[in-house]
């Protein structure tokens, strides 16, 4: 029972100390931080994979429509569908040149 005890005391001790670091450290911030930016950059980024792909590989509408809906709720299937229709008529082009320049 005392080794028990001693064994807890020191798990408690290490985690208390790791979470002080965390703490001191301000780690939570700079990770929320990071996922943040992370969720912000993947709207260009697909943005510009797209456009390479389609240069590279031309990919059918509706194959991409198909695709991109299975992964989203239905509320924002007609907002996704205007999004890919202007992407094939090719005015995405002119955002990622507004994005590279800003």
């Amino acid at each position: 029972m005392k080794k028990i005890k001693e064994w807890l005391n020191k798990a408690f001790g290490f985690f208390a100390k790791v979470s002080n670091l965390f703490i001191d450290n301000h780690i939570f911030a700079y990770a929320s931080q990071a996922s943040f930016f992370v969720i912000i950059s993947a709207v260009p980024f697909a943005m510009l994979l797209l456009n390479i792909l389609q240069a590279v590989m031309p990919i059918p509408q509706e194959t991409v429509e198909r695709f991109i809906l299975e992964f989203l709720p239905v509320q924002v299937h007609n907002l996704a569908n205007d999004v890919i229709s202007d992407f094939y008529s090719n005015i995405f082009i002119y955002y990622l040149d507004i994005i590279s320049r800003s």
